[in-house]
């Protein structure tokens, strides 16, 4: 025979202090109010405020003013908070701030369901993970305990500053949700990438700062001056705050300057993947594999010198100050050099 499993009652409301505490019935209900330096607790919940009314029937209590609100796993600070003592839901609303962990998360409201494991936030949000020093900003929000997962909506932005707290990063999105445990944040829908001179597009981006690398995919793209680059999936890595590196998975293609001396020709790299080695914001390495072709004009002593295409398995490019300045190919080689007075025939 099954045996049946009561649930255990709240614990009760528990007053350390107040001022002054006046009982009351309306409509046959019993009321409570507490005034000044009013403090209470439940197990391991307490509260501070300047004044609390207790719907003792109802099992439900409203703080006001200068409301903290803390256990052991957040504190929340509030100007009211409404809060159901059976099923310990909580509702705060007016400049809301919420402290867990490394997080800080600022709102004008934000409702707790029941047991307060997942929470909803609306007003305008602002979430600081003080670890990482990462923000991200919304119009409204939510919060699951279980999967340390915030989830911000309407214009979310997410902003990265570097240690002179300038901007280094911003990633525009959807929705944009961020992980406690690992700091991993991922960007859904109209993906936007600012990075100083750089912006990058896409449909999914999941960037983590503490590892550093950022994989962009849904077409993405990367713009940096005269630069695009493409393909079916792109992973930057980062030192030291720094891109340092680039590899483009699946039919990746790039279109580069040639030259400083004005012109509008544009050396260009396809393969079915790429790997671009960059050193102080200037790329420096580029290792084209999988049906490689290349184009590019070279320059000596600042004098043009035409145009060479080329294709091979695999394609390495090495350049100084954003010119070509030396190649490698290997298997299969095949290459076509234009002289400087047709070099503008190489792209046909």
């Amino acid at each position: 025979m099954a045996t049946e499993v009561k649930e255990k009652p709240p614990s009760p409301i528990q007053l350390i202090h107040a001022n002054d505490l006046r009982n009351r019935t309306e409509n046959g209900k019993a009321i409570q109010e507490l005034t000044g330096s009013v403090h209470l607790r439940q197990d391991v919940l307490q509260v501070t405020c300047d004044k609390a009314i207790n719907f003792q029937d109802e099992g439900r209590l409203i703080f006001e003013g200068n409301v903290v609100f803390w256990d052991t796993i957040r504190t929340l600070t509030a100007l009211q908070v409404v809060y159901y003592q059976n099923t310990r839901r909580v509702t705060a609303s007016k400049d809301v701030v919420i402290t867990q962990d490394t997080l800080i998360i600022r709102c004008q409201k934000v409702l707790y369901l029941d047991n307060q494991e997942e929470a909803y936030f609306d007003g305008g949000v602002t979430l600081v993970d003080q670890a990482s020093g990462s923000t991200i900003e919304g119009r409204r929000g939510n919060y699951s305990e279980l999967e340390g997962l915030s989830k911000i909506t309407g214009d979310p932005v997410f902003t990265e500053r570097d240690t002179t707290d300038s901007i280094r990063m911003q990633i525009f999105g959807d929705q944009i949700e961020y992980y406690t445990t690992n700091h991993l944040a991922v960007s859904r829908d109209s993906v936007l990438v600012i990075r100083g001179d750089l912006e990058a597009t896409g449909d999914l981006l999941e960037y983590n700062r503490e590892e550093g690398w950022a994989v962009l995919s849904g077409s993405p793209r990367i713009y940096r001056k005269d630069e695009e680059i493409q393909g079916n999936k792109i992973t930057m890595q980062f030192h030291d705050g720094d891109m340092d590196r680039l590899l483009v998975n699946g039919n990746a293609s790039a279109i580069i300057p040639a030259d400083t001396l004005g012109t509008n020709r544009k050396n260009w790299m396809r393969g079915q993947s790429m790997d671009m080695i960059v050193k102080n914001g200037q790329l420096t390495q580029t290792i084209v594999t999988g049906q490689a072709q290349a184009l590019y004009f070279p320059v000596e002593d600042g004098e043009r010198k035409g145009a060479n295409k080329v294709s091979g398995d695999s394609i390495t490019l090495w350049f100084t100050d954003g010119e070509v300045t030396r190649i490698k190919v290997t298997g299969g080689t095949q290459g076509t050099y234009y002289p400087e007075k047709i070099a503008h025939r190489a792209n046909h």
